[in-house]
């Protein structure tokens, strides 16, 4: 390098000593020369020269500002091709295209296109002009508009090859990948020796999964150019990640030898050193790329190393400095969580998964390391909490070497994952959550025998016995065997009495049987020992409230938002708004929102609230805060408020502000579908949705607001069609099958909804309107009311405060021949949605059964005005019957 700097300061003082005796023509014809020679440093002496001796040579400003424009130094271009433009004349023509090219590099396209058009009225047919046209409409990110421009520019120079490169780049843009890789291919056919090209479609094999297409596309760009350095580290990686190390490291030799200090040489080196686990060559390698360029790989792998070596604080060390550069790299944060968790920094631990939590990075794997640290701080309920997340987000996660502290992803392969679990028992059965995780796995494939095999092995003598005890009942109360199942509850709570979870398993049960005294027994113990547990407050508020007993819901309620937990106020607001007492839900949500400022739902039902009262500017307040720290949850219902108040223009326009600020995303397309189906337009949602869905083809949102607009246009063949097409694509996919479900129940084919609903839950085992629909399926057309019951219950303690589920849990009670209790809940559900005929039907039905004739036909005379409701017919025969 030293060498090529004293050559060209050679270049520069040779260049500038023979300006004295040329005149100022021949210095700009030299310099000409010099930049055609890619000598651009040379060609601005030359330049520089003339104007010293003609500062009004308006020829060697011209080739000035284009020198500066080549070196790189925009500002400077732009100056001088400015002072040309106020004198050109129409003697630089091609000015415009320099000052266009300017401005593309300022990032500023609409200067470009003012250029270009100026330009293109006396040269209406240069390719080059339209070429940089496009990349203008490209920065605009209007795609459309650029593919115009470059096909324009290649129709008149088919051998544009730069037109056509950047063609496709916008068509990777506008996700048109085939057409992309098409051109990519024509583009090499017809350039074999370009290099752009042939890297273009390298990087694009590469994303697509196209891996022996991408390296045989760096090996052209080799043989093309030897000393591409890039473009071998590129085949090197793709060799080792095929695992063929030794020809990885072959290629790694090749560039340290055309490059000692080759800092991509290095790196390469050391991931094949790493690979074949030699760790500390790997260090050194690691090093040394390190002491020419900081990169994020370099560091991470540095760590890496540092942590097979077992130096634990040097390879925190370099995991730290990879997420100061990079706080979102969750392999980073994963490791480095894992080290802490090696030196049982459980808090630690804890607090980095927390962090790649909240940078929007709900993965198993974290959830996985922040359940472990939990067992390691004696938390068992909350490690299994985490541990079920992290089996619900990804269920092939396989932590198949925990005793060396890596994890590991699951690829898909279900039956290598159970294999690496098993490995993993094996290699350390005192590491409890690969056991189980590998118990849960087999819970999930129905095995129910080998999950208690597997977790009876793990089984000590000690308090973390009660965490395998808890699993093992699940196995049992999923064989349909309840008492063994309470019976391994009780060996839990023997093993560590302060594990809560086995307590609640057992209200869970016998809440679900309608034993709510026995329920309430076992919140009593875990409330003797954990006095402020919002969950055991809010599970005897329920229970007391189902049985009708008021003022006792009421005092739980009371101190279940004493804990100032946010479930504590949620439940507290939900009581009093089942009361009607609004003023009072408005005083428990400011409190509530005084200590959880930013909790979606209390803001959510605050809105709600004051829209119900027409307080339509509090409410917008609401949800515009609410928006602007959740994105997607506030401006859908601000469109409602705008059409509540007729200002139709005015929320149509939100929607419009949404999809210009972000063109490919599908969050404007559905605020403007929902707009235009709130005013009865669906055939206009079902353009928007369209529209949204040619920027982003497999969009599962945007597929399911389109399949919901079909249903409503009566559509449902298409329905049914899109929504089969989402499930094809992804069966795990809960909101689609239980769209599924419920559309095949309305249309009457109960046998086909039940199979989805069971579908649902096997994916969502909590799903509120799965768990409503199915219980009243079982209840109405099957006769199973126990199982209607148990399903009932979790809905209801789910959401004790939805109308929908209050009526589906008081006609249950009715069914039981419960009739006090079903009117109590029935009665609540009428008060939350008068008016509905369904609920109007059921009430009717528990007054007849109470004797309360007088006010069943009342209501049934005035339900039956309601036009059709599924239960019409059922409800006209006990209008006949009672009225004859």
């Amino acid at each position: 390098m030293f060498r090529k700097i004293l050559v060209l300061v050679a270049v520069t003082v040779v260049v500038a000593s023979g300006c004295m005796k040329q005149s100022k023509e021949d210095m700009v014809h030299e310099g000409v020369k010099l930049a055609r020679e890619g000598n651009h440093q040379g060609a601005l002496v030359m330049f520089k020269s003339a104007l010293e001796k003609d500062p009004n040579f308006f020829e060697a400003r011209y080739h000035l500002g284009v020198a500066y424009l080549k070196t790189g130094k925009l500002e400077k271009a732009e100056s001088e091709l400015q002072k040309v433009a106020l004198q050109d004349g129409g003697k630089f023509p091609e000015l415009p295209l320099k000052l266009a090219e300017i401005f593309l590099g300022k990032e500023d396209p609409d200067a470009a296109i003012r250029e270009i058009g100026r330009y293109l009225k006396n040269k209406p047919e240069n390719s080059q002009a339209f070429e940089i046209l496009g990349r203008s409409y490209a920065v605009k990110k209007d795609y459309p508009k650029a593919e115009e421009q470059f096909l324009k520019a290649i129709k008149i120079d088919d051998k544009n090859a730069e037109a056509e490169i950047n063609l496709v780049r916008v068509l990777v843009q506008m996700d048109r990948g085939t057409e992309a890789r098409q051109r990519l291919y024509e583009i090499v056919r017809k350039h074999p020796q370009n290099k752009t090209g042939w890297r273009l479609l390298a990087q694009f094999e590469a994303a697509n999964g196209n891996i022996e297409e991408a390296l045989k596309a760096y090996e052209k760009i080799s043989e093309i150019d030897p000393g591409d350095i890039h473009s071998r580290f590129m085949m090197g990686r793709i060799l080792l990640g095929q695992g063929k190390i030794d020809a990885g490291d072959q290629v790694a030799n090749e560039i340290l030898k055309l490059s000692p200090d080759s800092h991509e040489g290095l790196i390469l080196k050391g991931l094949s050193n790493f690979l074949q686990k030699n760790y500390q060559e790997a260090l050194i390698s690691f090093q040394a790329a390190l002491k020419f360029r900081s990169n994020l790989m370099g560091h991470y792998f540095l760590g890496l190393s540092h942590y097979h070596l077992n130096q634990y604080e040097l390879a925190i060390n370099q995991f730290q400095r990879v997420l100061d550069v990079a706080p979102r790299f969750l392999p980073g944060r994963a490791m480095l969580a894992t080290v802490l968790l090696k030196q049982k920094r459980f808090e630690d631990v804890v607090a980095e998964g927390q962090k790649a939590l909240a940078s929007g990075e709900n993965n198993g794997l974290i959830h996985n390391l922040i359940g472990s640290a939990y067992m390691g701080m004696g938390r068992y309920e909350e490690a299994m909490e985490e541990f079920d997340l992290a089996i619900e987000l990804n269920p092939n996660l396989a932590d198949a070497h925990f005793k060396k502290g890596l994890y590991h992803l699951g690829r898909g392969d279900t039956q290598r994952a159970e294999s690496q679990l098993e490995e993993a028992v094996a290699l350390a059965p005192e590491a409890m959550n690969s056991r189980i995780i590998l118990a849960v796995h087999y819970l999930r494939r129905q095995n129910y025998d080998e999950a208690i095999h597997v977790l009876e092995e793990g089984i000590r003598g000690d308090d973390q016995d009660a965490v395998l005890f808890n699993y093992m009942s699940l196995a049992a109360f999923s064989k349909n065997r309840p008492q063994e199942a309470i019976g391994y509850l009780e060996q839990a709570k023997k093993a560590n009495p302060g594990f809560l979870g086995p307590y609640f398993n057992i209200a869970s049960y016998h809440a679900k049987k309608g034993n709510f005294a026995k329920a309430r027994e076992q919140y009593e113990d875990i409330l003797t020992r954990d006095p402020k547990n919002v969950r055991a407050l809010m599970g005897m508020a329920l229970a007391f409230e189902v049985e009708g007993q008021d003022q006792k819901a009421l005092d739980y309620f009371l101190k279940a938002r004493d804990t100032k937990k946010p479930q504590g106020y949620l439940g507290l607001i939900k009581y009093y708004g089942q009361k009607g007492q609004i003023d009072e839900v408005l005083k428990v949500l400011d409190e509530g929102l005084g200590v959880h400022p930013k909790n979606q739902q209390m803001l959510l039902l605050k809105g709600q609230v004051l829209l119900a009262r027409k307080d339509f500017n509090a409410a917008e307040s609401v949800y515009e805060e609410l928006e602007s720290f959740a994105p997607g949850q506030g401006y859908p219902i601000l469109l409602k408020i705008y059409q509540e108040r007729e200002e139709f223009t005015k929320a149509e326009d939100l929607a419009g502000r949404v999809i210009s600020k972000e063109p490919k995303s599908p969050y404007g397309y559905l605020l403007l579908a929902y707009a235009s189906e709130n005013r009865k337009n669906l055939k206009r949602a079902e353009e928007v949705l369209q529209q949204g869905l040619e920027n982003n083809p497999d969009n599962s949102s945007l597929q399911m607001a389109l399949a919901a607009v079909f249903d409503k246009q009566r559509k449902t063949e298409d329905a049914l069609r899109l929504y089969q097409t989402i499930l094809d694509k992804n069966p795990r996919f809960f909101a689609a099958r239980y769209a599924l479900g419920a559309l095949y129940h309305r249309r009457g084919d109960k046998k086909a909804a039940l199979d989805h609903y069971q579908e649902v839950l096997k994916t969502a085992r909590n799903h509120t309107p799965t768990l409503n629909n199915l219980a009243y399926l079982y209840a109405e057309n099957y006769g199973e009311v126990e199982k209607a019951l148990e399903l009932s219950m979790q809905a209801y303690r789910n959401e004790p405060g939805s109308p929908y589920v209050l009526d589906t849990l008081g006609f249950i009670l009715c069914a039981k021949g419960r009739h006090e209790e079903a009117l109590n809940l029935l009665k609540k559900a009428d008060a939350l949605l008068p008016g509905n005929p369904s609920i109007g039907y059921h009430l009717a039905l528990v007054y007849t059964y109470l004797g309360k004739e007088n006010e069943a036909k009342a209501l049934l005379k005035e339900t039956l005005k309601s036009g059709d409701f599924p239960e019409k017919n059922d409800a006209e025969k006990l209008f006949r019957r009672m009225t004859n």
